[in-house]
């Protein structure tokens, strides 16, 4: 099922490219392959991500403390969905897409974007009710996740197969888009877990429920790609991968700066979600080549898929990749 959306997303990129103009949250002077900004000093280059997540948050900080400014560029930030940005990327809408999986189907399909780097894992949880004492309590009954086919679905989905359970069998599995959807219905005990990650982890323990299992070592590594388009303007990319990198490094370290950019961008009042945000992902975060190794493994989770993506199982991971911009950053 994961797999069908995912190839019935990529198809109808017109539908989810007009989605991707709609969710901007750049200014009007953005636009995919890096024009020059009103002031003519500096190259806009558009961002898109899969939701506004702490997962994010070296880019949220390397436009808030003016880092990609001080090397030429005026970031523009879209908070898409998962669908939507893998469409807005191969199309040429946006730039640079972050999220998970979905990036690389979609690129097998319609090979005008690569994976130029990686941003990490994205910190997962299990929440449950108390007396829930791991995922194997949870047979014959329901977790909830976010879309199928995401970082979040694949997460959850390895951590049953690892604990001798069928996923969507023997533990059902409900997709409702948000987070905090997720983490509603594991309250009210319409589901029986949440997969969940920061700051909505934070929450799950405010309001009592208990961590099952930390799953961050069962996703897929992030990935960032950039369009073919912009690819070929090799100047503003390197640009783009200086300051990333830049921005990443001051992210990981100073929580003071984290938790201002997450309070911007993910809109986190909180104070203990905002430090548990930052706890949890100052050892994850990076901007770093995409290992070909760690792409074999989405190919052969794309081709195991039901129904398989087309072209997964025969594909080199390498062609995928270019790390050449990311592998230069200082």
């Amino acid at each position: 099922m994961k797999a069908r959306l995912i190839a019935t997303a990529v198809s109808a990129t017109a539908v989810a490219v007009a989605v991707a103009a709609c969710s901007s949250s750049g200014s009007s002077n953005a636009s995919g392959g890096g024009t020059s900004s009103q002031g003519g000093s500096l190259t806009t280059v558009t961002v898109g991500t899969s939701g506004a997540t702490a997962a994010y948050g070296p880019i949220y900080v390397g436009a808030m403390e003016g880092i990609f400014s001080k090397h030429g560029i005026n970031l523009q930030i879209q908070t898409l969905t998962p669908n939507s940005v893998t469409a807005a990327v191969l199309s040429g809408n946006i730039d640079v897409a972050l999220d998970g999986p979905n990036l690389a189907a979609g690129i097998l399909t319609n090979p005008s974007a690569k994976i130029a780097a990686t941003a990490g894992p994205t910190v997962f949880y299990i929440y449950a009710k108390k007396g829930t004492a791991s995922i194997q309590d949870l047979k014959g009954k329901t977790i909830a996740v976010t879309t199928p086919g995401g970082s979040l679905d694949t997460s959850v989905r390895a951590a049953i197969t690892k604990a001798g359970m069928t996923p969507g069998v023997d533990v059902k599995i409900a997709y409702l888009q948000t987070n905090s959807a997720a983490l509603a219905a594991a309250e009210t005990g319409s589901v029986q877990a949440a997969g969940v990650s920061p700051p909505t982890s934070v929450q799950a323990s405010q309001h009592g429920l208990v961590q099952i299992e930390n799953i961050t070592p069962l996703c897929p590594l992030g990935l960032a790609a950039i369009s073919n388009h912009f690819a070929a303007n090799k100047s503003v990319v390197q640009q783009f991968m200086d300051a990333w990198k830049e921005s990443n490094a001051l992210a990981v370290a100073n929580n003071a700066d984290s938790n201002a950019a997450l309070k911007q961008y993910v809109k986190i009042t909180d104070p203990a979600q905002l430090n548990g945000s930052w706890q949890a992902y100052k050892s994850v975060w990076e901007a770093a080549p995409y290992p070909t190794d760690a792409m074999q493994k989405v190919l052969d989770q794309l081709a195991h898929s039901n129904p398989p993506v087309a072209k997964a199982a025969s594909a080199d991971p390498a062609s995928l990749i270019d790390n050449s911009f990311i592998s230069q950053a200082s």
